[in-house]
């Protein structure tokens, strides 16, 4: 779990993403949709929700996508950490991931059922 909270005095706020939806409908390209909040440093070093719907990114397969190359940072940090990735990785990683995942489980269940 990522304990990265660039805010650090009460008052300060940063926006950051609350939710990744992901949609794959038949013959449409897969699309992430992230969702923003707003949160505020209290007194006591903690955050909480200012605003819950603070913003919206869609993601959605495309060449620019693909193409779009950026760093790697740590999700616990939010520091570079060297190398870079791109669109296609990252979406050809995710769907694997869960195909993955869809068949260990479907495994499971002939295991469990048969």
């Amino acid at each position: 779990m990522s304990k990265y909270a660039p805010t650090t005095d009460a008052g300060q706020t940063r926006t950051r993403a609350r939710a990744i939806n992901i949609r794959l409908p038949v013959d449409q390209p897969l699309t992430l949709e992230v969702l923003e909040q707003v949160v505020v440093r209290v007194a006591g070093n903690g955050e909480v929700a200012a605003d819950n719907q603070a913003g919206r990114i869609e993601i959605t397969d495309s060449p620019d996508t693909r193409a779009m190359s950026f760093p790697l940072r740590s999700f616990e940090t939010d520091q570079e950490i060297g190398g870079s990735s791109n669109g296609a990785e990252v979406l050809t990683g995710l769907y694997s991931m869960i195909r993955a995942l869809q068949e260990d489980r479907d495994e499971q269940a002939v295991a469990d059922n048969g």
